[in-house]
């Protein structure tokens, strides 16, 4: 299989929350997530792709960034139906 695929659970928690992978660590140690229905401790544990991951009774799901585009115009092209000198 891929090692893309693979991931280990404490980077999957910080990528699913707004958590450092350091916070996600002890939150993990401390026992609140769970994995496929069992209350997993250790962070290290490779995941397969597959698994439900809960954190306080919520199913963790990808955040995924916003892309912002920026584009320049063209030096003559309007923005508004006429221009000062009626071109």
């Amino acid at each position: 299989m891929n090692e893309e695929s693979h991931i280990r659970l404490s980077k999957k928690v910080a990528s699913c929350t707004s958590f450092s992978r350091r916070e996600a660590t002890e939150i993990i140690k401390k026992g609140e997530v769970i994995v496929n229905g069992v209350v997993e401790k250790d962070p290290s544990k490779v995941l397969e792709g597959s698994e439900q991951i809960f954190f306080k009774g919520e199913l963790l799901k990808e955040i995924i960034p916003t892309e912002y585009f920026a584009f320049n115009k063209p030096k003559s092209m309007l923005l508004e139906g006429k221009s000062i000198k009626n071109r």
